[in-house]
């Protein structure tokens, strides 16, 4: 504790002094503290803050004693996340973004984040590890080494040990250290743009969260259901997502995925039926949670002609790997070439999910001349560096990409057709 300055703030009058601290800086460090192991949404515990006008102070923010919103308004926390002229300076993120935006209640109010910068990002960039970690980091740009005893913490009950406090604290006030290094090493390679643009993401998929009734497409070993295996495991996927949210439970605590993929498989019609899942066998607390909800689950096996009648599904996309084998290890190889040459990792260059949407959305312009449209993230500094590279490698694969496409929308209007009632 004797290296840092922590003020810790529990009571809304001392909210006034971060406020200040904050508007006179440019560089804003931002960790957040949190429990989601018994709730769907997670629990926020700690809001921590480094600036760079007073950079060896570190600011914890009790969200537990104070209420978010609180924080947010008074505090001028919300004021600093939209404001473009200060620099959001966090490792890792994704669940940071997420935890900040929930708790701020930014969706509802359209709020957004803006220059946002992740060390974890950008170090992937200077060649250091596609996801190092914040100890590492620390380690590398500011010859620290970091203790992570306090990683698994209860960060919602208090109080909070000196321990904690001081863990929390160094989350923090080593971000701005490193920051200076990390970005002149990246104005040096022209890349500072790319992890700005590239941290945007997180808040863009935080901004456009998925349909409830698209979950089932994540279930990719599900490509040779037929209808009505893709139509409840759907209608499943939408029940718990909807279930989750509204009583604040991990989905686990409701079914897990490989029993929600076991049901669709098999379609049980009796409690009897619903216990015999492979999925379940000697898992006591899922069998009670699959118990909890039988009758709903259930009671969806059971109007599945109707329902799937009333709206069939899309079908889910078989794997690349098993229709266009050459093109898809072509693809890899290209991916692994430009990654070299540009010394990143291949996964931030593009990932495995990447490649498949570039796939089927180019698949979708072959085979019907309309505009390709692109993923949000092929829009930017990797359109050149990569998507139209590969984009001229897909157009050596017309015929093998249209068939493909032709196949699944032809199972699609064939699902659609069947739906349909005769005249």
């Amino acid at each position: 504790m004797s290296s840092l300055n922590i003020t810790y703030i529990d009571d809304p009058e001392q909210l006034v002094q971060l406020s200040s601290v904050m508007k006179a800086s440019d560089l804003i460090a931002l960790d957040t503290e949190f429990d989601r192991s018994q709730s769907f949404y997670a629990k926020l515990g700690l809001v921590q803050v480094a600036c760079s006008a007073e950079p060896e102070r570190q600011f914890l923010l009790d969200t537990v004693a104070m209420a978010p919103q609180l924080i947010a308004d008074k505090g001028g926390l919300l004021e600093v996340l939209i404001d473009p002229l200060k620099v959001k300076i966090l490792h890792a993120c994704s669940e940071d973004v997420e935890v900040l935006m929930h708790n701020l209640e930014m969706k509802s109010t359209q709020h957004s984040i803006v220059n946002l910068f992740d060390t974890q990002i950008a170090a992937a960039y200077l060649n250091r590890g596609s996801q190092i970690g914040y100890g590492e980091l620390v380690k590398q740009f500011a010859g620290v080494h970091l203790t992570k005893e306090e990683t698994r913490s209860d960060w919602v009950a208090r109080p909070l040990t000196e321990q904690q406090i001081a863990y929390a604290a160094n989350d923090v006030k080593y971000l701005l250290v490193c920051y200076q290094p990390i970005k002149e090493a990246l104005l040096q390679q022209g890349r500072y743009e790319w992890v700005l643009e590239d941290s945007q993401r997180y808040v863009l998929a935080q901004q456009k969260e998925e349909a409830f009734d698209r979950y089932y497409l994540k279930f990719r070993n599900g490509w040779n259901f037929d209808k009505k295996q893709v139509a409840l495991l759907r209608d499943l996927c939408a029940w718990r997502e909807e279930m989750a949210r509204e009583i604040d439970t991990p989905r686990t605590r409701i079914v897990r995925d490989s029993s929600l993929f076991e049901i669709a498989e098999k379609q049980p019609s009796s409690l009897k039926g619903l216990l015999r899942l492979k999925s379940l066998q000697g898992k006591s607390r899922d069998i009670r949670h699959v118990k909890q909800y039988a009758n709903q689950i259930l009671a969806r096996v059971n109007v599945l002609d109707e329902k799937t009648e009333q709206t069939p599904p899309q079908p889910i996309e078989p794997p690349l790997e098993r229709d266009l084998k050459q093109l898809f290890k072509a693809c890899k190889a290209l991916i692994s070439e430009v990654a070299e040459q540009k010394q990143i990792p291949q996964e931030r260059l593009l990932s495995r999910n990447e490649l498949y949407r570039l796939v089927a959305a180019y698949a979708h312009h072959l085979a019907t001349d309309r505009p390709a449209m692109m993923p949000q993230s092929m829009q930017g500094w990797r359109k050149l560096i990569i998507i139209q590279p590969l984009c001229e490698l897909l157009d050596r694969y017309r015929d093998e990409l249209v068939e493909r496409y032709t196949l699944l929308e032809r199972k699609a209007f064939r699902w659609q057709q069947e739906s349909e009632p005769s005249s």
